[in-house]
C-alpha cells in the first residue's frame, strides 16, 4: 500500500510571508483569524501551534491536509460563509490575485471583519524592476494570467481554483480605499535577485515621483496612482509583497 504523506506544503508563499503575518498578529493581539485561501493548510497549522482560533477556507478544500481542523469550501468570489464582524483578523496569503472579482472579495472581508479588525494580504509583487522591465519589452508582466496550460483546462473541477491576474501593489491598494480601509504595512517578503541587478533606474523613478506632472499626483486625492507608495524601495526590489490594513472602528 502506497504510503500517504499529510505533512502540508507551502504553495507559492515565501517562508516569510508566513513570519510577518505571524508577527503582526501578535502585535495586535488577535485571538479569531480566518486563513482563507488555506492551501493545504501550512499556515493553519502554524495559527494552532500559537493557540489562535482559527478558521481555514479554501475554494479547493480537498487539498487541506490538518486533522486537528477541517477546511470550508470558500470562493472569494463568492459571498463569504461567516457571520458580520466575525473575525479579529483575516490572512489572505497569495490568494487574492487568484480572484476575478477582487473588488467583492473586498466587501467580504470587510463585512466579515470586526470594527478595527485587520486584512494581511500576500501577493507576488508584479510592480518589481524587473517585471516593468519586462512589461516595457514584452507587454506583459508574466506569462500564467489565467493559470499555467499544465493545470488550466476545460477539465478542471473548480475553474476559479486557476485563475490568475497580474496584481500589482497599486491595485491592492485601490481595492483597500474602496471599502475605507488604512493601509499599515507595506513590505517585502525578500528583494528579488534580478531586481536588485536593475537598482540603478530607481533613481529614475524616484525623480519621476518628484517631477511628475500634477495630474498624476492630484487625482483622487493623489490616490488613484499611489506614486509615492509604488516607487518605495519594497515595491521596486521585492519579490513578494505583504501589505496590512485595518477596518475603521466605527462603520
Amino acid at each position: 500500500m502506497e504510503k500517504c504523506f499529510t505533512e502540508p506544503k507551502a504553495i507559492g508563499s515565501p517562508p516569510n510571508a508566513f513570519k510577518i503575518a505571524i508577527e503582526f498578529l501578535e502585535k495586535i493581539k488577535a485571538i479569531h483569524v480566518l486563513d482563507c485561501p488555506a492551501g493545504e493548510g501550512v499556515f493553519s497549522s502554524a495559527l494552532l501551534q500559537k493557540g489562535y482560533k482559527v478558521v481555514a477556507g479554501d475554494v479547493y478544500p480537498k487539498q487541506f491536509k490538518l486533522s486537528d481542523i477541517s477546511c470550508d469550501f470558500v470562493d472569494l468570489n463568492d459571498k463569504l460563509p461567516y457571520d458580520n464582524n466575525t473575525f479579529d483578523a483575516v490572512v489572505c496569503l497569495n490568494g487574492l490575485q487568484r480572484v476575478w472579482a477582487r473588488g467583492r472579495a473586498m466587501q467580504e472581508f470587510a463585512r466579515i471583519l470586526k470594527p478595527a479588525g485587520h486584512l494581511i494580504i500576500s501577493f507576488p509583487n508584479n510592480s518589481d524592476l524587473r517585471r516593468r522591465l519586462l512589461f516595457l519589452l514584452t507587454g506583459s508582466v508574466t506569462w500564467n494570467v489565467i493559470g499555467p496550460p499544465s493545470i488550466c483546462s476545460p477539465e478542471v473541477e473548480n475553474p476559479a481554483s486557476c485563475f490568475r491576474y497580474p496584481m500589482t501593489l497599486a491595485n491592492v491598494l485601490s481595492g483597500i480605499d474602496s471599502v475605507g480601509f488604512k493601509c499599515e504595512l507595506i513590505r517585502s517578503t525578500h528583494w528579488s535577485k534580478s531586481a536588485i541587478v536593475l537598482s540603478p533606474f530607481i533613481l529614475w523613478l524616484k525623480l519621476f515621483s518628484i517631477l511628475a506632472p500634477k495630474r498624476y499626483k492630484n487625482v483622487f486625492d493623489k490616490k488613484l496612482f499611489r506614486i509615492k507608495e509604488c516607487t518605495s524601495i519594497d515595491a521596486l526590489l521585492g519579490a513578494f509583497l505583504v501589505v496590512v490594513s485595518q477596518k475603521p472602528e466605527y462603520r
